[in-house]
Order: structure tokens, then C-alpha cells, then sequence
């Protein structure tokens, strides 16, 4: 037998990306919670307001980035040669794969793919996806985390 026909097969899936909940839950309690922490402490009120606007354009930069949206995609799904295609809301596909510091963390994913086009760092967190999405990733990133960081563009 060659060591080539002792790997195991990735199976293929594809995972519909949800607008998720808890992270707008959790950004928006950072938000506010440095908001309240400028304004919640003895420092002279223009450094406060600094301070705010500094947080606020922090915000807003993630936001313009897509950061809080799954960087605009709709929809990542994983092919049996270890390669990743990306959708993005406009239709465009991008193949990418998988870097080595992609890992779970109880509920949250932090998927790092890099493109052509650069690294497309990604968090989904369990309400990202559907049950069955979110099962399909974690046994995938257990059981081919080498094959899957293996392979590159």
C-alpha cells in the first residue's frame, strides 16, 4: 500500500453562514463598556472625549471591514482535496485554505484562511451556523487538521 492511499478521505460540506446573535450581543457590550469606561474615569473631559471618538472610529473601521458580518461572506465549504472555497454576498468564489492557526475554542471557530487575495481571518460562533454545520466543522478540523493545513494555494 502507498502512504497516499492511507489517508483518510475529507468528506465535503458546505456551511450556509447565519447572521449570528451572540456575537452582536457580545460587540455590543464591548462597545459600550469602553464607551462607559472613557467617560468613567478622572482624566480632563477633551481627553475623554478623545477617548470616545477614538473608540467610536475603532468601531466603525471594524464595521467598514465587515468584521461583525463574517467579512462578507455567505457561505465557506470545505472540498475533499482539502481546499476551501469561499462565497461572498456579491457571488464571488474564493479559493483559499486553511492556515495551521485556525482552532475551537468552546463555542467559537477562528478560521484563518489565506486567498490569493491575502488572509481572510474568520470567527463563527456556534449560532453562525446550523447544528449539523457546526458538528460536520469540529469533526472535520479534528480528524483532517493536517491534511486540511496541508494544502496551499
Amino acid at each position: 500500500m502507498s502512504p497516499a492511499s492511507l489517508k483518510k478521505s475529507i468528506p465535503a460540506f458546505e456551511i450556509d453562514l447565519i447572521n449570528p446573535v451572540t456575537r452582536h450581543v457580545v460587540t455590543g457590550f464591548i462597545f459600550l463598556s469602553a464607551l462607559i469606561c472613557c467617560w468613567s474615569n478622572s482624566l480632563l473631559p477633551i481627553l475623554k472625549f478623545g477617548l470616545s471618538v477614538a473608540v467610536l472610529f475603532s468601531f466603525l473601521a471594524g464595521f467598514r471591514k465587515g468584521a461583525f458580518c463574517h467579512r462578507g461572506l455567505r457561505s465557506i465549504a470545505c472540498q475533499p482535496d482539502a481546499y476551501w472555497l469561499l462565497y461572498d454576498t456579491k457571488g464571488c468564489r474564493h479559493d483559499a485554505t486553511l492556515l495551521d492557526s485556525s482552532v475551537i475554542i468552546g463555542p467559537f471557530y477562528f478560521l484563518n484562511f489565506v486567498s490569493q487575495t491575502g488572509p481572510i481571518p474568520l470567527l463563527l460562533t456556534t449560532d453562525s451556523m446550523s447544528v449539523e454545520a457546526a458538528r460536520k466543522l469540529r469533526v472535520s478540523l479534528k480528524l483532517y487538521r493536517q491534511q486540511l493545513i496541508a494544502a496551499r494555494l
